[in-house]
C-alpha cells in the first residue's frame, strides 16, 4: 500500500467532514459494524443443508 503523507491524508479528512454526506456515510459505516460486531456475539447459526425448492419456499 502507498504511504500517504500526514498533511496529505489530514487534509482529506477535513475536507470530507465538511460535507454532510460524507459524515453520515461514517456514522452509518461505524454503527453498521459496531452492530454487526454486537450480533455475532448475541447469535448463533445453525447450518443445515435444504433443497432448492425447500429454499425457494422460505421467499414465498
Amino acid at each position: 500500500m502507498m504511504s500517504i503523507p500526514d498533511d496529505i491524508l489530514e487534509n482529506y479528512a477535513k475536507e470530507m467532514l465538511k460535507k454532510k454526506d460524507s459524515v453520515d456515510d461514517l456514522v452509518n459505516r461505524v454503527v453498521e459494524a459496531k452492530l454487526a460486531a454486537a450480533l455475532k456475539t448475541q447469535v448463533k447459526l445453525n447450518n443445515k443443508t435444504i433443497s432448492a425448492e425447500d429454499f425457494n419456499k422460505m421467499f414465498e
